[in-house]
This record gives structure tokens, sequence and C-alpha cells, in this order.
């Protein structure tokens, strides 16, 4: 396998990896509210954008740059956290499955 091929298959799994993750995510809670619901959608938008400009970008200039970028990463928890606090989860009964 190429260089090239094996690079495109790791960014497809890793495509699928996050749309399964959010699609399960998704199943199981529900919007308690509009943060809930809108913030959620603007994170998974901003994380897509994430991964494009990575793929597509050129590398950091510096260690230093990446660096501050390796710790900013820390928002995204929060952001996360945040998100889930305006979220419940969903009770799935046995006729459901």
């Amino acid at each position: 396998m190429t260089s090239a091929l094996r690079q495109q298959v790791h960014e497809a799994l890793r495509e699928l990896l996050f749309a399964a993750g959010l699609l399960l995510y998704l199943r199981a809670t529900r919007a308690a509210d509009a943060i809930g619901k809108w913030a959620l959608w603007a994170l998974a938008a901003f994380l897509v954008a994430i991964q494009a400009s990575d793929a597509v970008g050129p590398p950091p200039p510096s260690v230093g740059a990446l660096a501050w970028v390796a710790q900013a990463q820390w928002l995204l928890v929060l952001w996360g956290y945040w998100i889930d606090r305006h979220r419940l989860p969903v009770r799935h009964s046995l006729s459901d499955a």
C-alpha cells in the first residue's frame, strides 16, 4: 500500500469514527434546551473544520505554535462538557431494539 493511499484510508477511518461517535451520542441523548441543540452542532462543525484544515493545510510553523494549539485543545473538552450539561439521556425501551 502506497503512502498516499494509506493516508487516504486513515482520513476516511477518522471521518467514519467521528460520524459514528456523533450518531451514537445523538441517539443516546436529547437536547434539554437550545444550548444543548445548537452548541452541539456548532462543536461538530468546528471539529469538521479543524479536520479539513488539518487535511489540506500546511504543517505548523514551529514547535512552539504546535504546543500552543495542543494546549488550547483543552478548551474543546470544556466546550463538550458545557454542551453535555445541556443534554439529557434518552431512555430506550426493549421494544425499540
